[in-house]
């Protein structure tokens, strides 16, 4: 809720600018406001759609067309991020189960059976999301899936037989709170705390939001029950990435 409030400020702020400017360039302004009030729009209520992710990973050009300053700034700033982290790309937090940003095709461990991706705002890489079985369940960046989207993609991970890779851009918001998801219904962890700790002990970036905490305490019942009588993952140990200097 604060970043959407947030991102109308700034959108707004720029289109009075831009109208106060009235020069030939104030168009770029008034191009930037309104990707920002589009974008706050969506985290206000409207939703992920308006980002334009689909179902099978890909994004629609309208869309990216209209909010392109806004992705144009989300792409960059991730690029520099990864270029300069020293995090690796993903951590198995539990057996089977690894957490981590967006991959690339070259990072992802080659048993991997499953790919959440949690991101609204980049399109799946092609490469990735034909390497294993692919599900899309988009979340604005520091928001949650509701409980009963949460409830369905936790029951698809319990359900995979192979390594399960879940992320979101950079594995340490939306994608943990699916995988302190999935450790509070496999019984790995008593409450949402000790889930989000278990997660920071193997991964040390993890910080859930509070609208992602809360979500998770709302339905820590419905995950426990989910679990019950479900075996535990028998998928073998995924295999470690090149480290970053080999990549």
């Amino acid at each position: 809720m604060r970043t959407g409030f947030l991102l109308m400020a700034c959108g707004s702020a720029c289109l009075l600018l831009a109208f106060a400017q009235g020069s030939s360039g104030a168009w770029a302004l008034a191009w930037l406001g309104g990707s920002f009030l589009g974008v706050g729009g969506a985290y206000l209520g409207r939703g992920t759609r308006l980002l334009g992710k689909r179902e099978d990973g890909s994004q629609a050009w309208g869309p990216v067309l209209l909010l392109l300053p806004y992705f144009l700034f989300t792409w960059t700033v991730w690029h520099v991020r990864r270029a300069l982290s020293q995090e690796r790309c993903f951590h198995e937090v539990a057996p089977g189960l690894l957490l981590g940003r967006r991959p690339f095709a070259h990072e992802l461990p080659p048993e991997v059976s499953l790919i959440v991706d949690l991101t609204s705002e980049f399109a799946e890489p092609r490469e990735v999301r034909t390497r294993a079985r692919y599900l899309c369940s988009p979340v604005l960046d520091t928001c949650a899936l509701n409980e009963d989207s949460l409830l369905s993609v936790v029951s698809a991970v319990l359900a995979e037989p192979g390594p399960v890779y879940v992320h979101c851009a950079n594995g340490h918001g939306r994608s943990s709170t699916v995988a302190a998801a999935v450790l509070l219904a496999r019984g790995h962890s008593p409450d949402v705390h000790g889930a989000e700790q278990h997660l920071r002990r193997a991964r040390r970036g993890v910080k859930l939001h509070p609208e992602q905490r809360e979500v998770l305490v709302r339905t820590a019942p419905r995950l426990r029950e989910l679990g019950a009588g479900r075996p535990t993952s028998s998928a073998p140990p995924a295999s470690s990435p090149a480290p970053a200097s080999a990549r």
